[in-house]
């Protein structure tokens, strides 16, 4: 489940232990989660294998990880904050990282999922194509608006 950059604060987690006997990702980072006691509401997603709450003050505490790691004994957590419990930079094997289908084996995988073996056909090109559009439109607009006020 990605939840990053909602505003979300601590007091909304309560609403995801419905969720707790399935959810295996879980992406709450750049949020407003702020104390110990939202996060510890967690605990009961024994089948969360991969957490993140980075960019959030709760990480500020002291001890944080460790205490994370404390509550998560026992369940199938491998990932927390992009990390394992050995403190390495990691992501889980099985689970898919905001939404990214990339892994080691086949550089191409993500592409192919959702474009076909042919891949993305566009580039920076098309990009810039799609920027020009919107600068005509948004000028198409400031013209009609100033003829309307006149």
């Amino acid at each position: 489940m990605e939840l990053a950059e909602n505003q979300l604060t601590g007091d909304e987690l309560k609403h995801l232990k419905k969720y707790a006997s399935s959810l295996e990702t879980l992406k709450l980072g750049n949020n407003k989660i702020t104390k110990w006691a939202d996060v510890e509401q967690l605990g009961c997603m024994k089948k969360l294998k991969n957490l993140d709450l980075e960019k959030n003050d709760v990480t500020k505490i002291d001890g944080y990880t460790e205490k994370m790691w404390a509550l998560f004994e026992g369940s199938a957590l491998e990932i927390l904050d992009n990390h394992n419990r050995e403190g390495e930079e990691g992501f889980s094997e099985d689970i898919d990282d905001y939404g990214s289908s990339l892994d080691n084996e086949g550089e191409g995988k993500f592409v192919n999922d959702f474009y076909g073996d042919e891949g993305f056909e566009g580039g920076e090109d098309d990009m810039d194509d799609l920027e020009n559009e919107d600068d005509e439109d948004q000028a198409e607009a400031a013209e009609a608006n100033k003829r309307a006020k006149h």
